[in-house]
């Protein structure tokens, strides 16, 4: 035995074709019970085929019902998907990050458009409102071809921000 393995050979560290090589494996002690959703066909359990293509094989520790087994799945793929949020939005703030001098200029020379570039002077949360208005605006796509009222209320929540900038320059005057 080695590392687990049982061989079945004269020299572990270097097998020769014939040799055999056993890993047994369980999934728990004596008496656990597990709660499986699957398919089970001929005594095996295969995955199940939902009528959309997704295949799904569960496997819980302990006695479940049907809908605590559900509702884990649910909350388990909710962090996933929020995680990935996360992380699609930390790119999103270091591209705007990297990119916000070269925003500022080009931006700058627009008039309309010279309310939206980024502050050099708080660069912090211009990137943090530039990086958040354009994870909405990339969620608010995939949305839209989804349902349409969500995908609206994201673009307006992406541009609500702009908005507010162009209303209070637009009420700002100068005093010479």
């Amino acid at each position: 035995m080695h590392l687990g393995l049982y061989y079945h050979t004269n020299d572990v560290f270097n097998p020769e074709i014939g040799d055999i090589r056993l890993l047994f494996s369980f999934a728990g002690m004596e008496g656990e019970m597990y709660t499986v959703v699957g398919k089970l066909m001929n005594n095996k359990l295969l995955p199940y085929r939902t009528s959309r293509g997704v295949d799904i094989l569960l496997v819980y520790n302990g006695e479940l019902g049907l809908g605590e087994v559900f509702k884990r799945e649910h909350h388990a793929q909710r962090l996933t998907t929020w995680g990935y949020r996360f992380m699609g939005w930390v790119l999103v703030f270091f591209g705007v990050t990297c990119t916000s001098k070269l925003l500022h200029i080009m931006l700058s020379r627009i008039a309309f458009l010279a309310v939206l570039a980024p502050d050099p002077q708080f660069p912090v949360g211009a990137n943090i409102m530039l990086s958040l208005s354009l994870a909405l605006i990339i969620a608010s796509i995939a949305w839209i071809l989804h349902r349409p009222m969500i995908g609206a209320s994201l673009l307006f929540a992406a541009a609500s921000p702009f908005l507010w900038c162009a209303r209070s320059m637009s009420n700002y005057q100068r005093i010479n």
